[in-house]
């Protein structure tokens, strides 16, 4: 006797009689939808309900040689969040600013998924004796540099230990951003 699938996570069951009792052995009944690629309440959509929208995240890390312990922080966050939303729905970058001591702002990841992120963030470090050009690289990334989706949500996470520097301000990033749609939030 086979079970049944309905088309949905629901299936029939097999009715069978045991010790003068009937008993549905194998069914799949519906239950509350729970956003897990199923269809749960075997409505025929999958997931409904929820807000599914696609996320670029773009990681920003000074690399100056005062933000050593900031940027292990950084790397062990920021690898522990990827790794918890490694979905198609989600890509990552990463921008260094600074990646070197002769280099202002480098994309050291252009978007990709959490495990490539994960890896290229395990490898980065700080201790470059330079300036800190966080405007410059949130600049680059709310100006599109990076590529985002069109129908994605659009976060920036940049982790320094100072002020923001740059040849663009303060003022003037943050109308950029808000004017792309880019959230943006600062640590350290």
């Amino acid at each position: 006797a086979n079970i049944e699938p309905l088309g949905t996570s629901c299936r029939y069951g097999i009715l069978r009689c045991e010790a003068g009792v009937t008993v549905c052995e194998g069914a799949v009944t519906p239950t509350g939808e729970v956003c897990n690629g199923r269809d749960d309440d075997c409505d025929g959509e999958t997931d409904e309900g929820f807000d599914l929208a696609a996320v670029d995240v773009v990681v920003i890390l000074d690399g100056s040689g005062s933000m050593v312990a900031g940027a292990e922080y950084a790397s062990r966050e920021t690898i522990s969040a990827a790794e918890s939303h490694d979905s198609p729905l989600y890509r990552y970058a990463l921008v260094l600013a600074p990646a070197s001591y002769a280099e202002g702002v480098t994309i050291a990841l252009p978007f990709s998924d959490a495990a490539t992120f994960a890896a290229a963030m395990a490898g980065q470090s700080a201790g470059w004796p330079s300036s800190e050009p966080l405007y410059d690289a949130m600049w680059l990334a709310c100006s599109n540099g990076l590529g985002w989706r069109q129908d994605a949500r659009r976060l920036v996470l940049a982790f320094g230990d100072e002020h923001g520097q740059g040849q663009h301000g303060a003022a003037e990033v943050a109308w950029l951003c808000a004017s792309e749609g880019v959230a943006v939030s600062m640590f350290g």
